[in-house]
């Protein structure tokens, strides 16, 4: 990386050409490429050369102008280009890409479920003229611990550790009235917490976006139910009788999705359907919401409460989360599935309820049972039926058809014409493993639709460094090769280099080629850029591992092998590698009693 002076006030010229202000040696850079304005208004204008210019996510027409400001991405051919306050007084913050943050996230997932701790995601959306406080407001109340990220040109997304809802909350008040304190209105805020609005990067993405965006989690729910296509027979027949039913499935997959079609189909489909998250309450307050309490049976009950059981009378309790409930509750809800009474905490009569009990999780119940973690009995209460949900993976069929439905609700709700996929990406999309499934390729289209400004999403606007980390390896040659130009990267939000400070001028341009051809790395020196042949990071960049394809069950323990082998036994990047979440792999490792890497392996 190299870092460029700019004058407080006057114009930088950008190109290839020998006296140009900011000199870029890059093949891809014209002699002049475009003009950089600096004073109290930010401008920079393509100099209509017919190389590519783009300013965020928007690719400026021959001789347009456009504002910028500190800390957003400008793309001069294949070189990125950012411009940073230096104030020399404040301390840098990183801002990563959205790769890197999905990468992390999924690894605080993992640590949060096996210490039992919060952490929480934030989606920021924000206007031009606010990114330079909202910066400093970082700066100066985000501790060294927390993670900022570019989700797009217009919106940030944080991850906070260790912080329950209520420190979230106080954090992310701070930045907004460091803003608010500069008279730049009102920032668009989403908040989700592990494990109350999720427990999977996925989740915990969605649930942030939907409040960003003002929107529930309906456009999945409506599209998902194609996948259940081929239950439909089945769940018709299951739906008339009275029997409980298990759902099992991965996570994301439209568990909760073929629960509601159940009850819909069900003559119980005019009473309530009522759904509990095992996993978001602790065993006090899931024991209050499921059986109801009486009043003064414990500190803050001043009233008595009927609880799920009793409000869902005549309807459907679902059991979401069902492997996470805790062993005591377990056993009170036994008597309820068997007695189809309940008594509430603190009370001495038992009331009768007509309830219909379904259950989901993502957890394998029988290896649980054999591990003492859940009780057999309720399992075999609850198990009248047990439907599977396949994962998307084995649905390649229905991506194309799902992700251009979901295409068609984002833009809807953006006011906008509805972008074409072309025949590339849908091809890298089919290819992928999905580890995250419905919810996974949800999220991934929302993004494409906000960083495409044209009509079609293309390569260039799917996070390509995530997708050919899970592409099987027989596969990776037959992908479409890359547009003419286009850079083989994930969008062109910032790349994880990029950093701002707060304060005010001097200004800086950081320029990096950012675009290495596979099998090598760039190095940097000031006013050229040299290319060295280096030996690829397999932990990092998975392709060519040579780890078998996904195959039967029988092949799945050697492939497991295969990958902790290849990647050191880190399991992060061996999910990555195998096409599952890092959940799924450590259920696969204990389930074929394989050897868990130290605690040290891991990063």
């Amino acid at each position: 990386m190299t870092t460029f002076p700019l004058p407080f006030l006057g114009e930088v010229t950008i190109g290839s050409a020998e006296g140009s202000t900011v000199r870029l040696t890059e093949a891809s850079i014209a002699p002049l490429h475009a003009v950089l304005t600096t004073g109290s208004r930010m401008t920079v204008r393509d100099a209509g050369s017919g190389a590519s210019t783009v300013v965020g996510t928007r690719r400026l027409a021959p001789g347009e102008t456009s504002q910028v400001s500190p800390g957003v991405v400008m793309l001069f051919g294949t070189v990125t280009v950012v411009v940073q306050a230096t104030g020399a007084s404040t301390r840098l913050r990183h801002v990563r890409s959205h790769d890197y943050f999905e990468g992390r996230l999924e690894d605080e997932c993992a640590r949060a479920d096996h210490s039992q701790g919060a952490f929480a995601v934030v989606r920021l959306r924000f206007t031009r003229n606010q990114a330079q406080a909202l910066e400093e407001g970082f700066t100066r109340h985000l501790r060294p611990v927390d993670l900022v990220a570019m989700y797009a040109s217009d919106e940030y997304e944080l991850l906070l550790t260790d912080a329950t809802r209520e420190r979230a909350e106080e954090i992310t008040g701070w930045i907004l009235e460091h803003v608010r304190a500069k008279g730049l209105g009102e920032l668009t805020l989403g908040l989700a917490t592990w494990p109350s609005d999720g427990r999977s990067p996925e989740a915990l993405l969605a649930a942030a976006g939907a409040g960003v965006h003002g929107r529930s989690e309906q456009p999945s729910s409506r599209v998902s139910a194609g996948a259940l296509e081929a239950l439909q027979p089945l769940v018709e027949r299951v739906a008339q009788a009275n029997i409980n039913v298990l759902i099992l499935g991965e996570t994301g997959v439209g568990k909760e999705v073929l629960a509601r079609r159940i009850h819909e189909l069900s003559p119980r489909a005019s009473r309530p359907l009522l759904c509990v998250n095992c996993a978001a309450l602790t065993e006090t307050l899931l024991e209050s919401e499921l059986f109801g309490h009486e009043r003064g049976a414990f500190t803050g009950a001043v009233h008595s409460k009927p609880g799920l059981l009793e409000v869902a009378e005549g309807g459907t309790v679902l059991l979401d989360e069902l492997g996470e409930m805790p062993l005591s509750i377990q056993a009170k809800l036994l008597r309820v599935v068997e007695t189809h009474s309940v008594t509430r905490v603190g009370g001495l009569k038992a009331r009768i309820i007509d309830v219909r009990f379904m259950a989901a999780t993502h957890r394998d119940l029988e290896a649980e049972i054999a591990r003492s973690r859940f009780r057999e009995d309720l399992y075999y209460r609850l198990n009248g039926v047990s439907l599977v949900v396949p994962p998307l993976r084995e649905r390649q069929d229905e991506i194309a058809p799902l992700a251009q439905a979901f295409v068609a609700d984002f833009a809807r709700q953006a006011a906008r014409p509805a972008p074409q996929i072309t025949a590339g990406a849908l091809a890298v999309l089919e290819r992928y493993a999905w580890p995250g499934n419905v919810r996974e390729l949800r999220n991934m289209m929302e993004r494409a639709v906000i960083l495409t400004p044209s009509d079609v999403i293309d390569l260039v606007h799917l996070p390509l460094e995530r997708l050919g980390r899970t592409l099987p390896l027989e596969r990776v040659s037959e992908l479409p090769p890359l547009p003419r130009g286009a850079a083989p990267r994930a969008s062109v939000a910032p790349p994880p280099t990029t950093a701002f400070r707060g304060g005010a001028a001097p200004l800086a341009a950081s320029v990096r080629p950012t675009y290495p051809a596979p099998g090598a790395a760039w190095s940097a020196r000031p006013g050229t850029y040299s290319f060295t042949p280096a030996a690829r990071d397999e932990s990092q960049v998975p392709r060519g591992s040579g780890i078998p394809s996904a195959g039967g069950q029988g092949d799945e323990r050697t492939r497991i092998l295969g990958a902790l082998e290849r990647c050191g036994g880190n399991q992060t990047h061996a999910a990555r590698l195998l096409g599952m979440s890092r959940r799924t792999l450590i259920n696969r490792i204990e389930r074929y009693n394989l050897p868990r890497p130290r605690k040290r392996d891991e990063s």
